[in-house]
């Protein structure tokens, strides 16, 4: 009884720290991946990036110092931002490698992420990227229509993953290797924006 009653805590615990460190990353490495697609088109059209601002307190956002390209700069974050994480969780998934399902949630989260943030945003006079979107020549009506493309998509993607958290009736154990690097993870992206930060 007692060894039960024990690996039930122990079974919570590890679901605890797979949900939360899951939730977390896949907020902080989102923007990760959103501005590495600022950085990335930015680069290939000639454009020269002041700096980036990644710090687990703050909204994420890319500081240009030159700018031939804006509309083609400011579509990078998104476009990157969501393929990116599909492409990295369709090869994971087809090299059959342990912890698939943690990459299918983020790729999921960043679709929903960032289809909430065109689709929603586009609306708000001058918000972050929609608004330079807008600013340099895009309509709105293809931001919205991103936004309602990526955001079921995300939400397809999410469905079905409840068990390998450990919820709902068809709950399966939470696997300790995948909490524990999940919450590793999470510990060397905190350290990697805290160290690398400049306010």
């Amino acid at each position: 009884m007692v060894h039960g009653a024990r690996s039930t805590i122990q079974q919570r615990a590890l679901q605890f720290l797979l949900i939360t460190s899951t939730l977390l990353l896949s907020w902080l490495g989102m923007m990760v991946v959103h501005e590495f697609g600022h950085v990335a088109f930015a680069w290939s059209s000639g454009g020269k990036v002041a700096r980036v601002v990644l710090h687990p307190l703050e909204f994420s956002r890319t500081d240009m110092e030159s700018n031939p390209h804006p509309l083609f700069v400011a579509s990078g974050g998104a476009l990157l931002g969501v393929t990116l994480p599909l492409i990295v969780w369709g090869l994971w998934r087809l090299l059959r490698w342990p912890g698939w399902y943690i990459l299918q949630f983020f790729a999921g989260f960043c679709l929903v992420a960032n289809g909430i943030y065109f689709g929603v945003v586009s609306f708000i006079p001058n918000a972050a990227d929609p608004g330079d979107l807008m600013r340099a020549g895009s309509p709105r009506w293809p931001l919205v229509l991103f936004g309602l493309l990526t955001f079921p998509l995300g939400i397809l993607l999410w469905n079905g993953l409840g068990p390998k958290f450990g919820l709902g009736k068809a709950a399966m154990p939470v696997n300790p290797v995948a909490s524990l690097a999940t919450f590793g993870c999470l510990l060397i992206l905190v350290a990697a924006e805290i160290l690398t930060y400049a306010g």
